[in-house]
């Protein structure tokens, strides 16, 4: 393999993003409601006056299933929908 095809191969490599695990159940939930629940919802996850906690319990009350650590790590912008 030449210089430039060696080159061309490790930038297709980076250009390629890598997908492992599952995705944020916060996210397939947000794909999964309505606009006006979504920008709803996003509202209370950027509001750091309510808990993580108080979201979660909501959520399990109406049937809804997100793991509280992507809550967590949802909120942070550190879980798969933010990377």
């Amino acid at each position: 393999m030449s210089e430039q095809g060696l080159i061309s191969a490790i930038e297709e490599l980076a250009a390629t993003p890598v997908v492992t695990g599952f995705p944020c159940s916060v996210g397939e939930f947000l794909k999964q409601i309505s606009d006006k629940e979504r920008d709803a919802f996003n509202a209370i996850l950027d509001n750091q006056k309510v808990g993580t906690i108080r979201i979660y319990d909501m959520l399990q009350k109406n049937d809804y299933t997100v793991a509280k650590a992507a809550l967590y790590k949802h909120r942070r912008k550190q879980c798969r929908c933010f990377q």
